[in-house]
C-alpha cells in the first residue's frame, strides 16, 4: 500500500510547557512520575497535552498504568515518537487522542517475554509451578496488549497484529502511519 508522504504543516515543539517525556525504560519510577505530571498538567487546564516518546520499551503493566493516566486526562493528548518507540512504549503512544512519528523515527511491536532467575538449588515441583504461573502472565499480557491495540490500529485484523508481535516487527515512521499505528507523520527539528 502507499501512502502520501506527507509532514504536519506546523512543526512541533517540545518544549512546551505542557508535555510530558518518556525518554527512557518505562519502570514504575517513570511512571509514577510521567502520571504526576500528566495528572498536574490535566489540573493546570491545558487543552492540549504533548507526550514525547523516545524509549526501548519496558515494564508493559507499567505502560499499561500511563496509558490507563492518558486516557482519563480531560486534555486532548498528542503522543509524538521523537526516535524510538519499542516495545511496552507503544502501549502508551496508542493510549494518547492523536499519534505522530517523527519521519526517522522507528517502533517494535513484539510478544511480552519474561524470564525466571533459578538457582542450581531449585526445587522442580516449585520451578515447575513458578514456570506455569510466568506462561500464564506472559499469555494475559499479550492478550491484554492485543486488545488495547486493536481498539486504535483498524487497519489490522487482530490475526496479523498477533503475527507481527511474534514476528518481532520493526516498523519506519510510513510503515507505522499506513498500518494505523500512527495518525500522521510529523518533522521535529
Amino acid at each position: 500500500m502507499e501512502i502520501t508522504r506527507k509532514v504536519v504543516e506546523r512543526k512541533v515543539s517540545l518544549t512546551e510547557r505542557s508535555r510530558v517525556c518518556i525518554t527512557s525504560g518505562i519502570s514504575k519510577n517513570l511512571a509514577n512520575s510521567s502520571i504526576k505530571e500528566l495528572q498536574k498538567l490535566d489540573a493546570q487546564g491545558h487543552e492540549l497535552i504533548l507526550i514525547g516518546i523516545d524509549s526501548d520499551g519496558g515494564d508493559p503493566e507499567m505502560a499499561f498504568a500511563i496509558a490507563e493516566c492518558v486516557k482519563s486526562l480531560r486534555a486532548e493528548t498528542a503522543g509524538i515518537v521523537i526516535d524510538r518507540c519499542y516495545s511496552a512504549a507503544l502501549i502508551v503512544l496508542e493510549s494518547c487522542t492523536k499519534r505522530f512519528v517523527n519521519l526517522n523515527a522507528k517502533l517494535v511491536i513484539h510478544n511480552n517475554f519474561r524470564s525466571l532467575k533459578v538457582s542450581p538449588n531449585q526445587d522442580p515441583e516449585a520451578l515447575a509451578e513458578m514456570s506455569k504461573e510466568l506462561l500464564k502472565e506472559t499469555q494475559n499480557t499479550r492478550e491484554r496488549v492485543l486488545r488495547h491495540f486493536s481498539l486504535r490500529m483498524t487497519n489490522l485484523p487482530r490475526e496479523e497484529l498477533l503475527e507481527m508481535m511474534n514476528a518481532e516487527t520493526r516498523l519506519d515512521a510510513y510503515e507505522a502511519v499506513q498500518l494505523g499505528m500512527a495518525d500522521d507523520l510529523v518533522d521535529i527539528d
